[in-house]
């Protein structure tokens, strides 16, 4: 990628935020029509491929190696992140959180992976769109969609989403919450499964957790209570998933990742963020916090102050 490439992304999304602009017209012409979302990159496929997925943890090492691979050729060391850590130590990071949160293997890779494509906050770009398809021979192909959906996902307009009364619970087993993306740089909205966007939201989760300040607090900061509700989102989106599949063994995996997420996951995060807080207090504690943090970013007047909120730097 060029230092072209990277001042236009910039420009684009300076574009997209103020004016909701798509920005593919930063796109070298050849690469335009690769970041529109295509029909291989749809629920029903994704599902069929993500059920497959969780049973065929023995390629992880090799898909982690592959994915390594392709971070080294695109000279990740040299990228500056947030908290002046490398890229590639923030790519090792998500995807070792994900894995202490119990997601699958598939995911965990596309967390290692998961701005190779850059992102709507991060316009450096590691592969080119018109790469898809030796990265997805070399990842497995439901990495490689979770990696490209994430990378072409907005993530204000996600973020907004997520703290909406949508969200908010207790609307019934008739009416539950949909995740709706929108590619920001075609403008596409589409409509995801529980399953696939249960993943996007625990990546989302992953990604603002690793660049956060871990030192415990008397008061829950917003950034964390904005991820423990994504965390909340994603958890609810596997158990309904779970409900959904015939599927018997991936049902058990699902249910399982929802308990781990809701009992053990949460509360780690909690007593690690508030200072003396106890195990019995630790519900409530989460509760009002992802409470707190949600009135304060629904007030939030622009998406870029969302974002900037949500993330921890300011």
């Amino acid at each position: 990628m060029t230092t072209r490439d990277v001042i236009f992304g910039a420009f684009a999304r300076v574009g997209w935020y103020a004016l909701s602009v798509p920005c593919a017209w930063c796109l070298r012409e050849d690469e335009r029509a690769a970041c529109a979302w295509k029909e291989e990159d749809g629920d029903e496929v994704a599902g069929e491929d993500y059920e497959t997925s969780l049973s065929l943890s023995e390629n992880a090492d090799a898909n982690d190696a592959a994915m390594r691979e392709i971070i080294e050729g695109g000279r990740a060391k040299r990228v500056r992140h947030m908290n002046g850590k490398t890229f590639d130590a923030h790519l090792e990071e998500v995807a070792a959180l994900l894995r202490a949160w119990g997601a699958p293997e598939c995911v965990a890779t596309a967390g290692l992976g998961h701005t190779v494509y850059g992102s709507e906050a991060f316009p450096v770009r590691l592969k080119r769109f018109g790469d898809r398809k030796s990265t997805r021979a070399a990842v497995g192909t439901w990495t490689e969609r979770l990696m490209f959906v994430y990378a072409t996902t907005s993530q204000r307009k996600w973020y907004r989403a997520m703290v909406s009364e949508d969200f908010d619970g207790g609307r019934g087993e008739t009416l539950p919450p949909k995740f709706v993306a929108t590619n920001f740089y075609s403008g596409e909205r589409r409509e995801m499964s529980d399953l696939e966007g249960a993943m996007l939201t625990l990546m989302h989760a992953a990604d603002v957790y690793s660049v956060l300040k871990r030192d415990a607090v008397d008061e829950m900061s917003v950034a964390v209570g904005f991820v423990l509700r994504l965390i909340v989102a994603a958890s609810e989106g596997v158990q309904r998933a779970a409900r959904q599949t015939a599927n018997v063994d991936v049902q058990n995996a699902l249910t399982k990742l929802h308990r781990h997420l809701d009992e053990t996951v949460v509360r780690d995060i909690v007593s690690s963020s508030v200072r003396g807080a106890s195990s019995s207090d630790l519900l409530s504690i989460r509760d009002s916090g992802i409470e707190a943090a949600t009135k304060t970013l629904r007030r939030a007047r622009t998406d870029a102050g969302l974002v900037l909120r949500a993330t921890g730097v300011v």
